[in-house]
């Protein structure tokens, strides 16, 4: 949900972002979120074995937003 909020809201234009700066780090969305940097690369891994993301050097990347969002 965190992800999809900041795709929503980020974005410079009318758009949605898909893709997060390496700067914003796991811990970064584990403290929004209020979980555990451990359970946020737990679900980072499980979303990009599914296909929902995935990580580039760049950083996060959301490949399919509206699978995301229904999670």
């Amino acid at each position: 949900a965190t992800l999809c909020t900041l795709a929503d809201t980020l974005s410079p234009s009318q758009g949605r972002r898909t893709h997060f700066p390496a700067a914003l780090l796991q811990r970064d969305l584990a403290a929004l979120a209020s979980t555990r940097h451990e359970s946020v690369c737990r679900i980072l891994r499980d979303f990009a074995e599914a296909g929902l993301v995935s990580h580039s050097p760049d950083g996060i990347v959301i490949n399919d937003y509206d699978k995301l969002v229904t999670i």
